[in-house]
């Protein structure tokens, strides 16, 4: 697995449905690193200005990245699923099970 330092985009369209759905479009991508390359990674997604945590956030698995529309895999490490919303931030992240 790839990190990339400070990666942190914006949600532009959120999944739909917000709770299920495994489809997001983000602001810019490009700073991640491509899933198709370097393997898979993990993210969360939380409010914008609040500090992410158990209550807000949820940590998904980035699989895929076309343009600006990454591929996710919900509720990863016991995370529940949120209603994600455009405006919301996502950034690369370390996890417990990150390898």
């Amino acid at each position: 697995m790839t990190v990339n330092n400070f990666a942190k985009t914006i949600v532009f369209t959120p999944p739909s449905p917000q709770t299920t759905g495994t489809s997001i479009v983000v602001v810019d991508a490009s700073v991640f690193p491509n899933p198709s390359v370097t393997g898979n990674f993990y993210a969360v997604i939380s409010p914008y200005a609040e500090e992410p945590s158990l209550e807000n956030a949820e940590i998904v698995l980035v699989t895929a990245i076309v343009m600006n529309t990454l591929t996710i895999v919900r509720q990863q490490q016991s995370t529940p699923a949120r209603e994600v919303k455009a405006g919301d931030v996502i950034f690369q992240s370390l996890t417990n099970s990150s390898k």
